[in-house]
């Protein structure tokens, strides 16, 4: 019996190899092709999470920056304060100071309303 012949088991055999070789092929390159869209994803996962630290890394940074930007501006604010207060009381002073002025005045002016 000859191997190739058609009809025969051989050559049935040899047919469905042939196939079989085929189908083997087609599904390597589908693994292959699977295998390149894996890495090229594994790629670009890496670089998204490099990406993700790097931006976590400057918001933390911004957030600092935010924080010492309000810790000024809450000093600025105290500072106002201060002012405000420091001119009321300055204020006070000269009210008092002016009345204490015209009073010692006075009084000296009556003490020595005779003497001159």
């Amino acid at each position: 019996m000859p191997i190739d012949e058609e009809g025969t088991i051989p050559g049935e055999l040899h047919a469905l190899r042939g196939l079989m070789s085929e189908s083997e092929h087609e599904i390597r390159q589908r693994l292959d092709a699977g295998d390149r869209r894996m890495r090229m994803i594994e790629v670009a996962m890496a670089e998204n999470t490099a990406l993700t630290r790097k931006t976590a890394e400057s918001v933390v940074s911004a957030m600092g920056k935010l924080d010492d930007a309000a810790e000024t501006l809450q000093y600025i604010k105290d500072g106002q304060v201060f002012g405000r207060v420091a001119a009321r009381i300055i204020k006070w002073s000269g009210a008092i100071a002016g009345g204490s002025a015209g009073i010692w005045a006075a009084i000296q002016a009556w003490i020595n309303r005779g003497h001159h």
